[in-house]
């Protein structure tokens, strides 16, 4: 699997393989000029480095998103910011969240499922966690640190573990955005038949 640096302008857009140059195990210039692109690639990582880092609730829409927007489908992590630091996750990592209508929520965050239920807020929501797998992880991949500590945050758990319990929810071009302790998960809705 190759790490493929993206260098651009702005985030949050996605890129097509025509908007990317290179071979893999190559730098790989994002000719789109947008910072946080998603390269679309089964085979890839892709690390976005936006121009400056963004706070966990820029962007997106200004009111509370409604319950029906999120509650039902699962969604699948896309994204992981923290501290500048922009990941983008193929969908080898199997990462996802469900909100469910009788506010049950189920998660996986590459190795390990996490369920309880949530407390929806003005904001956002507030989890409670009612179980988890245990399962180990010792690998260094990048991504799936990412994707495992952003997941973990959400639920007040690891190096990411929040405060006050609440984690903000923006919808952004489609897209679910999840904000915690500096933490912003990007997760787009998957459709049948999708892992």
């Amino acid at each position: 699997m190759a790490t493929v640096l993206l260098i651009g302008g702005c985030a949050g857009s996605t890129a097509t393989g025509s908007a990317i140059s290179g071979e893999a195990g190559s730098a790989v210039k994002d000719t789109s000029g947008v910072s946080g692109s998603t390269v679309s690639s089964s085979n890839v990582t892709a690390t976005a480095r936006p121009s400056s880092p963004l706070p966990a609730t820029t962007g997106g829409n200004a009111e509370p998103v409604p319950r029906e927007a999120y509650v039902g489908p699962r969604w699948r992590l896309v994204a992981v910011s923290h501290q500048g630091d922009r990941r983008i996750v193929p969908l080898s990592v199997r990462a996802w969240i469900r909100f469910g209508p009788s506010d049950q929520l189920v998660m996986r965050d590459s190795i390990n499922f996490s369920y309880g239920r949530f407390t929806s807020t003005p904001a956002g929501f507030r989890p409670t966690v009612t179980g988890r797998s245990l399962v180990g992880h010792i690998g260094t991949d990048p991504v799936r640190l990412a994707a495992t500590h952003g997941m973990g945050a959400i639920l007040g758990l690891g190096p990411g573990a929040h405060l006050d319990g609440e984690v903000s929810i923006r919808m952004s071009s489609g897209r679910l955005v999840l904000g915690v302790d500096g933490y912003e998960l990007s997760f787009e809705r998957l459709t049948s038949g999708s892992h």
